[in-house]
Parts: structure tokens; sequence; C-alpha cells
């Protein structure tokens, strides 16, 4: 019979990859380096759970008017916070970086998007976010837009993806809250496994 300590060794031998992680929307004022009372996480943390790549979304509320503007800046956020923790973290744009960081003993940090209403329904807006190292983006949050369709809009069974082309910057498109034609849209336009 399997241990604690079996369960620990096998944590520790493995990559650990939290997929999604908020961080950066709470991250104006807030310090990386110390654990921290409010929120849930933070360096101290990463490093106590075992988490050795943490992708951190870049999430714009709908309401937000200028959504594109304001994912920059959370991504220029996301530099600045990685560069005042370079002693722990680094920034991963690719396999060999993650596996480089880890090698290092630091936490490899990769940037993504919750929600397409950051790009504002342009693929040349898609295409930047991936040169700053965006490494997947959730085609909807909970609204839809002129050319995706949220699980939670009540006429989603009649719509699907645009022939907006999501596979242009190579990144991975994931269907979020999908409805049945958009996650097929979704799997025929990315080109990618989702």
């Amino acid at each position: 019979m399997r241990t604690v300590k079996d369960y620990q060794k096998i944590h520790k031998d493995a990559i650990v990859v939290d997929m999604h992680n908020d961080l950066l929307s709470k991250s104006k004022n807030y310090d990386w380096s110390k654990k921290n009372k409010v929120n849930h996480t933070d360096i101290p943390r990463l490093i106590e759970g075992g988490i050795d790549v943490q992708f951190l979304a870049i999430w714009v509320s709908p309401r937000v008017k200028k959504p594109f503007e304001r994912g920059l800046e959370y991504a220029k956020l996301f530099y600045k916070r990685c560069e005042e923790n370079k002693n722990k973290v680094g920034i991963a744009k690719k396999y060999d970086d993650i596996i480089n960081l880890n090698k290092d003993g630091k936490i490899a940090l990769i940037l993504c998007i919750e929600g397409g209403n950051v790009i504002e329904g342009d693929v040349k807006k898609l295409i930047e976010f991936y040169n700053l190292g965006a490494r997947y983006l959730t085609i909807t949050w909970n609204k839809s837009y002129d050319w995706a369709y949220s699980a939670k809009d009540k006429n989603y069974k009649n719509k699907g993806l645009s022939l907006l082309r999501m596979d242009s910057a190579s990144i991975s498109v994931l269907a979020k809250n999908p409805g049945s034609r958009r996650s097929n849209k979704s799997r025929k336009f990315s080109g990618s496994p989702l």
C-alpha cells in the first residue's frame, strides 16, 4: 500500500503544471515574493505546492471599453513582476524554456489570455499577445462576441465561431464553456488539439 511519502515523491518527481491562475489581475500592488495574507497565490506558496509551471491569465472584464489596451497593461505587469522575482521565476515561451528554468530551480511562468474580448476580434492583436509570450487563449469567458458565442449565451446553439483564423500565431485555442458547435469549429480552425 502506498504511503503519503510515496505520493509526495511522485509529486516531487513530476513536472507539475497549473494551467490557470488569476494572479495578474490582483498584482498591481501585490508582492509576489512574500507569503501574503490575501489572495491564493504568491511565490512562496507556489514553491510549497511544488508548482513547476504556472500559467498566468490576462483577464479583462467585458465591461472594459478598451480590453486590448488593458491586456497590454497586464502583459507589462507580468514582465515587471517576473523581473522583480527573477531569482525564483522565469518566463517560458517554449518547452525548452520550461525545462531550463526548472533545471535552474525556477518556476516557469507562461502568459495566457482568458476571454477573446482582449483581442477585439483582430488576429493581429492575437499575434501581438503571442509575441509577448501568451500561449493559450480561451475563446470566451461568460460573454459572447461578434466572432464567438459563450455557452452562457441563450442563443449559442445557433451560433459558433466566425471564420476568424485563430491559429495564425500557433497559439492553442481552448474552448471554454463550449457549446458543441463552437467546440467543433475550434478544432477545425485551430488545427491543433484543444
